[in-house]
């Protein structure tokens, strides 16, 4: 999954490279091993929009597309400008991986309300409520919050 995110990083600044004629050199992301602080809210980000496209065939979800790009573009802010920054950077990118996660199970969740346990969901959403303010990256809370939902749309 890290070297999926490198080739998509590098693609991005191929693509900001043209846009904005920025002078940015491909990463090599043995160099940054912080990226690996990145690998959680990744791989529920990834596992979320398998889910999704598993229940809406040739659909995506604009607002979790949104989010991936703000977390790539802190990634790419954070590298830019040095290790603390990325470390900082890295932290933002997580929370954004996290909200997209998010995104994509309570889209599905909404398309199959009548199906969904409905106190299963109450504590889900009570939980993620309690958790607002609270930073993604290797918060085992905000863990459990992303796993009640992809168990509740798994459930479906």
């Amino acid at each position: 999954m890290l070297n999926q995110l490198q080739i998509i990083v590098n693609e991005y600044i191929r693509e900001k490279d043209k846009i904005d004629k920025l002078q940015c050199n491909e990463i090599n992301i043995d160099n940054y091993s912080s990226l690996y602080h990145l690998y959680p809210s990744l791989n529920k980000f990834g596992i979320a929009m398998k889910c999704f496209l598993d229940k809406n065939q040739n659909k995506l979800f604009k607002q979790s597309l949104i989010e991936s790009h703000n977390a790539l573009a802190h990634l790419l802010k954070g590298i830019n400008t040095g290790q603390t920054n990325l470390e900082k950077n890295i932290l933002k990118a997580s929370n954004h991986f996290y909200r997209g996660a998010l995104d994509f199970y309570k889209t599905i969740i909404r398309s199959n309300f009548s199906d969904i346990d409905k106190e299963k969901l109450k504590e889900a959403r009570l939980k993620e409520f309690n958790s607002i303010g609270l930073d993604a990256n290797h918060n085992k809370e905000k863990e459990e919050i992303i796993d009640e939902y992809r168990l509740l749309v798994k459930e479906l």
